[in-house]
């Protein structure tokens, strides 16, 4: 074969490998995709267009739903690789639609660098998220993630969460979901008079290293919590922090500014967790609320309370719940001008000669809340004394 003729066909060979690869396709069965930001070089890199890449959530959410085959499952996991960027509103299955898609990853490029609108969970399990911000802007009533049929089980790393309502469950499905929480951030900021961070009234969820915070910022307060559990909702918080802030001019009064909210047969259980009820206006603040069978444990937590001038604290308001929430209060000269229930707090009193210890000596004395002591010397029945302070 002569050489110009060889030479011709390496060409002719070249180029179309060349010309094939500048088309970017997308394998109807890929194991991994990617999700990129036009704004930040979109589906290209280094001039060559990206295999298997989307630039658009809800194309991409499509294509999981109604094209991807086999449907994500067990047997079939998918992974989704999202760049650095700021995406719109996402959404996992639609109403429309029986099936049910599972074991998706979706893995960002860190908490704040991969923004998501918000994302509507429906007709999926199994689901893992990570190092992404879902910002609550655009996503319905302004959440950050909703669950239309409650019962889906989801993983949350390193995941931060906004919007006026950050979690949220419509409607209860036929089987109950679990909700794993590391080391995220949940965050609800409201202007107009409700904010509810955590909203959990189907299925199960766990926070570990978690903070949960609700922002009040508006001249009215009609609903402030950090965590709110209802139906059949349970929740379990170890080793975070739970806040509920009215950083407002509102007054809150009965249960409105709550840091947790219970009501049957929901439960919730705290352990080596911050809670904290603070207040700017003279409002109730209240650190745990249950009501009509709601089921509080809380032991090994610790709190942080404060209210204007002329307003109230208190630690347990039970309403026909169940508070299980032993605490001990700091060594003061007096005890904490607080409102709880007989039994559950204990305060240490260590200036007994000064304010009025019954003329028992000048020894440091215990307290224990009683209800019953109504006298000059507030709700603390002093062990020493063996009578109300």
């Amino acid at each position: 074969m002569k050489l110009s003729r060889v030479l011709s066909l390496i060409t002719l060979f070249g180029c179309f490998v060349f010309s094939a690869g500048a088309f970017a396709v997308i394998d109807i069965n890929a194991a991994v995709v990617q999700l990129r930001d036009p704004a930040n070089g979109g589906c290209s890199e280094a001039g060559a267009p990206l295999n298997n890449c989307f630039t658009d959530a809800g194309t991409l959410a499509d294509w999981i739903s109604l094209t991807r085959n086999p449907t994500p499952s067990s047997t079939a996991p998918l992974l989704v690789k999202i760049g650095p960027g700021n995406f719109g509103q996402f959404y996992c299955g639609t109403g429309l639609l029986t099936g049910i898609y599972s074991n998706i990853t979706y893995q960002g490029s860190g908490m704040g660098q991969t923004k998501m609108a918000s994302i509507t969970i429906t007709n999926c399990t199994d689901l893992f998220f990570s190092d992404m911000t879902f910002t609550g802007v655009g996503g319905g009533a302004g959440y950050g993630i909703a669950l239309i049929r409650g019962g889906p089980n989801t993983t949350w790393t390193n995941v931060e969460v906004l919007g006026p309502s950050a979690w949220i469950e419509y409607v209860c499905g036929s089987k109950r979901g679990k909700h794993y929480w590391f080391n995220s951030h949940i965050s609800s900021s409201n202007g107009f008079g409700t904010t509810v961070a955590y909203k959990a009234s189907c299925d199960e969820s766990w926070f570990l290293g978690t903070e949960i915070t609700a922002i009040e910022t508006s001249n009215q307060l009609n609903k402030l919590s950090a965590i709110q559990v209802s139906g059949t909702g349970e929740v379990h918080v170890y080793g975070s922090v739970i806040r509920a802030l009215n950083n407002g001019t509102g007054v809150a009064t009965g249960t409105n500014h709550s840091a947790v909210s219970v009501t049957g047969p929901g439960s919730m259980h705290i352990h080596g967790t911050g809670i904290d009820a603070i207040s700017n206006s003279a409002s109730t603040v209240v650190a745990l609320y249950a009501a009509n069978g709601g089921i509080i444990h809380a032991n090994g937590a610790s709190y942080n309370m404060s209210t204007g001038a002329g307003g109230k604290v208190t630690r347990i308001l039970n309403q026909g719940g169940h508070v299980h929430a032993p605490y001990q209060w700091e060594e003061h000269p007096t005890p904490p001008n607080i409102v709880s229930v007989t039994g559950a707090d204990m305060a240490v009193q260590t200036n007994c000669a000064a304010t009025g210890c019954q003329m028992a000596g000048t020894e440091t004395h215990l307290l224990i809340y009683n209800s019953n002591c109504t006298g000059i010397g507030g709700p603390w029945f002093d062990v020493v004394t063996r009578a109300c302070r």
